[in-house]
């Protein structure tokens, strides 16, 4: 009864947050905005000390916001001293109140974080992998177009079909639909993209190609340095529109987990990571849409990587 007459306080001293992904990435007056490496274990500590000293200590973080870490408590406009990883930096409560103080980890160690990075960044809701897109408003964009591979469009259709009925026997709802021909332009800006077919029989696809990381060359299906057979091999992956980089484009994915999975929705998680090159000849299962060729995650800044360099075994 006591506890409950008090109440709970917004405020906390201390701050401790453990994640993998930016997806879950902010608690209390802490926000995670960049990792080294996602999938790695990462933690970031905050401390209030006093009234004027706050103590951080960071694991594979890379950048990170605070807030006033005094909130309510505390009105008090005196300097503060955040002391990351042992080096120190002064910062004003009234920045903190009106629009959080920034961090940046570069080569030379901690600095203020003065712009957001340039160019692609793996950030909060633009992480990945391959099922994250579903858990914001999507778009599902079908061709009007033949892909010119007919193992290709045999797979389309069957995986299409498979998606919309998995959509409805699953997740208890109907899928939001438009042909390629039919898409807006407030529709980009709106929706992430998931996008069925190939540059020759989806015209988003087409539109985007230069721009993704998995290209058809001639008879070759090229990502990073390793090609696959165009003619018999699709690419599944999540990446930053290129027609609108603020939200996703997917190509050729619903929610990876399959039937076999559907035992227990504890079974339910992803079964992919941001991309796969999937062999079409080889017919969808209850487990997999095909045979996956390869298949890993981009780096911090959505490049291609060879799954060893920096994945953990245990990334999937």
């Amino acid at each position: 009864d006591e506890a409950v007459k008090v109440g709970r306080t917004p405020w906390a001293a201390k701050v401790s947050l453990q994640t993998r992904t930016l997806r879950y990435s902010q608690m209390k007056w802490v926000t995670m905005t960049g990792l080294e490496h996602h999938w790695m274990d990462s933690r970031l500590d905050a401390e209030v000390m006093d009234r004027t000293h706050v103590l951080v200590t960071t694991k594979n973080v890379s950048s990170f916001l605070l807030d006033d870490p005094f909130n309510a408590v505390e009105d008090r406009d005196a300097p503060i001293e955040v002391k990351i990883d042992s080096k120190a930096f002064t910062v004003s409560r009234s920045e903190m109140k009106t629009k959080k103080a920034g961090f940046a980890k570069s080569a030379d160690g901690w600095a203020r974080l003065t712009a957001a990075p340039a160019g692609l960044q793996k950030r909060l809701g633009q992480q990945g992998p391959i099922d994250d897109v579903f858990l914001e408003p999507f778009l599902v964009v079908t061709p009007t177009g033949k892909s010119v591979s007919p193992a290709i469009q045999t797979w389309v259709d069957f995986e299409l079909k498979h998606f919309q009925e998995r959509w409805q026997e699953v997740f208890r709802g109907d899928l939001r639909v438009k042909k390629d021909s039919e898409v807006t332009a407030e529709d980009i800006e709106k929706y992430h993209l998931v996008v069925w077919g190939d540059e020759s029989s989806n015209l988003l696809i087409a539109k985007a190609a230069t721009k993704l990381p998995a290209k058809r060359l001639g008879d070759s299906l090229a990502i990073g340095d390793e090609k696959f057979a165009s003619a018999t091999h699709v690419p599944v992956l999540i990446y930053p529109n290129p027609l609108n980089p603020a939200k996703y484009i997917v190509l050729n994915s619903g929610p990876t987990f399959r039937e076999e999975d559907d035992r227990s929705n504890s079974l339910q998680n992803p079964r992919l990571p941001d991309w796969a090159i999937l062999d079409v000849t080889v017919q969808p299962d209850g487990k997999s849409p095909g045979k996956i060729e390869d298949a890993g995650f981009f780096d911090e800044q959505w490049r291609w990587q060879r799954r060893a360099a920096t994945q953990p075994s245990d990334a999937k």
